[in-house]
């Protein structure tokens, strides 16, 4: 008996109140309470543990579909990459003739251009004015198809 209650009268003695009480309702009260607790605990535990494995086994799972998704968008960007190297590589190909025929033929303008101009220049000093005015005009002519040609070009190269 706890301090508190020493001082305390008794309303009937305790081994009175306790006559019978092996045999009593309430002791097989608390004891059919206390097993269903424990089978409540044990099922309880059970379904913890069982509930436990189960989301272990989910995690698994979804960090293979995870690892599957990552593989599949791998290969999948991997088939876009190789899928736009080829492409571009094909449209330089297709252009690489292109350019090559444009190189030439913008180095054979300026030789010719160049070759002209010196020309030009070399014969004003030492020809008649009759001979330079001819000179002027038929240059003047072949400069202007070549201006000409210089747009068309300039205009196919850089506004497409």
């Amino acid at each position: 008996m706890s301090e508190s209650h020493e001082s305390c009268k008794p309303i009937i003695s305790i081994e009175k109140a306790a006559k019978g009480v092996k045999n009593g309702a309430a002791v097989f009260d608390l004891e059919s309470r206390m097993g269903n607790l424990c089978q409540v605990v044990q099922k309880t535990l059970d379904d913890q543990l069982r509930y436990k494995k189960e989301f272990q086994n989910t995690r698994k799972e979804i960090r293979t579909q995870i690892s599957e998704i990552k593989t599949w968008v791998i290969e999948h960007i991997s088939k876009l990459e190789e899928t736009l190297i080829n492409d571009l590589d094909k449209k330089y190909t297709e252009h690489e003739d292109t350019f090559i025929k444009r190189e030439s033929s913008l180095q054979s303008m300026l030789e010719s251009v160049t070759s002209c101009l010196m020309d030009f220049k070399s014969l004003k000093p030492h020809v008649t004015e009759t001979h330079l005015f001819k000179a002027l005009k038929y240059l003047d002519a072949k400069t202007c198809l070549q201006e000409v040609e210089v747009r068309k070009f300039r205009k196919q190269v850089f506004q497409n």
